[in-house]
């Protein structure tokens, strides 16, 4: 990750004295001035998102993560796009996971579908982005009986954009805003 998104991630991490209420908001005023925008690219519009059924939705919503620990030991976890601070065109990208998905890890790889020039996922065309500095690259829910963690990605996914390669992103929360829960007799 960037040194950049490095920064930010550090934000929301334990630094001794000061105070949550302050790591807190120098988190989101990061993320909320732009340091971690990126604009939101024409594939998450409700238009294009109206074209697949929520299955294929939520399978791109998900995202296999692998970790390997200090001594190369091997897990794997599953994560969920997600937006953040949307406004606009702007938004910022982020992965949601389980803390014990992360912890104890140095490194993530995450196995990302591409995109077609048309916007369309490339299914089978996959991308593994590597995280090498997975500690400093997290933000942990701050009490420490929630599970939950987000790991931000603007910046692998600026990297990847600079190899002229898209990934095929389906956030979590539009690919469920694009289902309907209906009984069997058709009513609400």
């Amino acid at each position: 990750m960037d040194d950049e998104a490095s920064g930010i991630a550090n934000a929301g991490r334990n630094r001794g004295s000061q105070p949550l209420l302050k790591r807190r908001t120098a988190l989101v005023a990061s993320l909320a001035l732009g340091a971690l925008t990126t604009q939101a690219k024409s594939q998450t519009k409700d238009t294009m998102m109206q074209h697949y059924p929520p299955t294929e939705l939520l399978a791109h919503a998900t995202v296999r993560i692998e970790c390997v620990n200090a001594n190369n030991a091997g897990s794997s976890g599953t994560g969920f796009f997600y937006f953040l601070f949307n406004s606009g065109d702007h938004s910022v990208p982020v992965i949601v996971t389980n803390k014990h998905v992360l912890q104890g890890n140095i490194k993530a790889i995450f196995v990302l579908t591409l995109a077609k020039a048309d916007g369309t996922p490339d299914n089978g065309n996959i991308e593994r982005v590597e995280i090498t500095d997975l500690p400093q690259n997290w933000i942990g829910h701050p009490d420490p009986e929630v599970d939950l963690a987000i790991i931000p990605m603007a910046g692998l996914f600026r990297k990847l954009t600079e190899k002229n390669k898209k990934p095929f992103l389906a956030p979590l929360a539009r690919a469920a805003s694009s289902m309907s829960c209906t009984s069997p007799s058709g009513s609400e």
